[in-house]
């Protein structure tokens, strides 16, 4: 009886050892080929004429045995919707963008004239992409932001993100929100929400020399009125420089030190440098925050460590918004 329970359950596993080979040889279990995807990285959205292109970074994975196997595209797309929109790059690429790696969500200008939730509201469906994804809009086109070089780093989006990050948080130089930061806020009690405005910061370069003159002594032909009219044309070029920037590679920094306020989906403000710090103070925990102050006609930086706010609402009497400070 033993001898024929034990040739039964060997019969058995050797059914479903068979069955789960068969399974993985044949079934890519929903795995989609590496050469027909891409990784969308970051996504830029902007209005025009009542429709939504949206600029989707792409990483593309490339065959390489060395070196770089990825590359970064940019590539436009546009529709009544995100998704429509999102299906035309699928389109014109024959790439499927996956959104489940997508770090960042820019919002253009244009942006603000529509309501928030009806232009990303896609991006809360299950499966579509991750709530962890930043937000944050800028001033102009984010077609155009996502175009500039970085001066930090190889990838344009990285480097907003790096400016996004959790340490530019906790110093106040930052209010970060991410998807669901966004909707926790907008669907509560207030009906606002707010994100990160992230500007460029153009670098300035000094404008070359002439050849054969010398730029910080004085020629042995010059004389001394030559030598003054030369520091005042490298004085001018100097400040001229100060002004533009380089005609080169046009690389940039970036700060998100302001922050644009939402009221019930509508576009409703920006606040400015203080005011943000203000909010970060309140929503964040900061370790650490620089401000500017003046005492008997002397400016100060002051260090605070250990920054904790709260803002209390006083419904006694006139309505007052209490907003108690302390730190180190």
């Amino acid at each position: 009886m033993k001898v024929k329970f034990r040739a039964a359950a060997v019969v058995f596993y050797w059914i479903v050892f068979s069955a789960l080979s068969g399974l993985f040889f044949s079934n890519d279990f929903g795995l989609v080929d590496i050469h027909k995807t891409s990784v969308a990285v970051a996504l830029g959205i902007d209005c025009e004429e009542g429709e939504t292109v949206v600029t989707a970074k792409l990483a593309v994975p490339q065959p390489s045995s060395s070196g770089e196997n990825i590359k970064y595209k940019a590539v436009k797309g546009q529709g009544i919707t995100l998704a429509d929109a999102l299906a035309e790059i699928n389109a014109k690429t024959g790439f499927y963008p996956k959104l489940l790696f997508c770090k960042l969500i820019l919002l253009g200008e244009s942006c603000r004239k529509v309501n928030l939730f009806e232009l990303i509201g896609s991006l809360y469906r299950k499966n579509f992409s991750e709530l962890t994804a930043q937000v944050a809009t800028c001033e102009g086109a984010a077609y155009d932001m996502l175009s500039i070089p970085a001066a930090l780093s190889e990838e344009t989006s990285t480097a907003i993100l790096n400016v996004l990050a959790s340490e530019n948080k906790r110093t106040g130089h930052a209010v970060a929100v991410n998807l669901k930061d966004i909707a926790a806020s907008s669907y509560g009690k207030s009906g606002a929400c707010y994100m990160p405005l992230v500007e460029p910061i153009k670098q300035a370069t000094a404008l070359p020399g002439k050849g054969g003159e010398s730029v910080g002594g004085e020629k042995a032909n010059g004389g001394k009125a030559k030598n003054d009219e030369k520091n005042s044309e490298q004085s001018g070029a100097k400040d001229n420089a100060q002004k533009s920037v380089s005609t080169g590679d046009n690389e940039a920094e970036f700060l998100a030190s302001r922050t644009a306020f939402y009221k019930n989906g509508e576009f409703f403000g920006v606040l400015d440098e203080r005011l943000s710090l203000a909010l970060g103070a309140v929503k964040n925990d900061i370790r650490l925050a620089t401000v500017s102050c003046e005492a008997d006609g002397v400016k100060y930086s002051a260090g605070l460590r250990g920054l904790n706010c709260e803002a209390k609402l006083l419904t006694d009497g006139e309505p007052r918004l209490k907003f108690t400070c302390s730190a180190i």
